[in-house]
């Protein structure tokens, strides 16, 4: 994850011109729009919906909104991309970390999230 922010970063700087201080704000925006989403939107959308349902939905919007990024010219949008993908990301991480500690043991879990990590 620190990879893409990282990667973002540059795509920031080249794409709208814009410095680290600036950055350091959308960087902020993202972590608070995926602490939210974590703390607020998961179980109810779990409890709505099926875990494979929202997996299928939450992967085509990160496909989607990293898509219409390429094609992104304003800043607005971008936090609005952004968003989706901190979103649909919360939820993705969310389930695979409940899939590995169904199907691994726990002394290998912490493999397991330095790989993916």
């Amino acid at each position: 994850m620190e990879i893409q922010r990282v990667g973002f970063s540059f795509y920031y700087l080249e794409r709208f011109q814009i410095n680290i201080h600036e950055s350091s704000y959308i960087l902020s925006f993202s972590g608070v729009v995926a602490a939210l989403s974590s703390g607020l939107l998961i179980q109810p959308l779990n409890e709505r919906f099926s875990e494979s349902k929202l997996n299928h939905f939450f992967t085509s919007a990160i496909v989607l909104a990293l898509l219409l990024r390429s094609w992104n010219g304003d800043l607005v949008v971008e936090f609005v991309l952004l968003a989706v993908v901190e979103v649909a990301h919360s939820f993705i991480g969310t389930y695979t970390l409940t899939i590995m500690t169904q199907q691994f043991p726990r002394s290998e879990i912490g493999l397991m999230l330095g790989v993916l990590g």
